[in-house]
């Protein structure tokens, strides 16, 4: 059964879901605040009707959550790997003739000026 709250709902879930797929992150409060007032709206429906359609939201919803878990593993794992990039600069790794490393420091990055 649907209802114009239902579809108001389902409608913000999809948008939700297509900008954590877009990389939107920055317009997601604004999707959770419409996302907020619809759900007032859902509850003020029949129980008969809310029952009718929480679980295509509720599949909705998971699938959302999983994907911004997603997301933030990865923002995580890039965070990681750029800090391990970073720790990097200034430093040159080598390998002697018997395939040991060896380790020396770098001036780092530096800038010239020609007058």
């Amino acid at each position: 059964m649907s209802t114009r709250y239902h579809e108001n709902l389902t409608k913000i879930l999809d948008e939700e879901r297509a900008l954590i797929l877009g990389g939107g992150f920055d317009r997601l409060a604004d999707v959770v605040k419409k996302k907020e007032a619809a759900l007032q709206d859902f509850a003020t429906l029949g129980a008969q009707q809310r029952d009718a359609a929480i679980p295509g939201l509720q599949a909705k919803l998971r699938e959302n959550a999983r994907l911004l878990e997603a997301a933030m593993l990865g923002f995580e794992h890039a965070k990681m790997r750029l800090n391990d990039i970073r720790g990097t600069i200034g430093q040159l790794k080598t390998y002697n003739g018997q395939g040991k490393v060896s380790s020396s420091r770098t001036a780092g990055p530096s800038m010239s000026f020609k007058a």
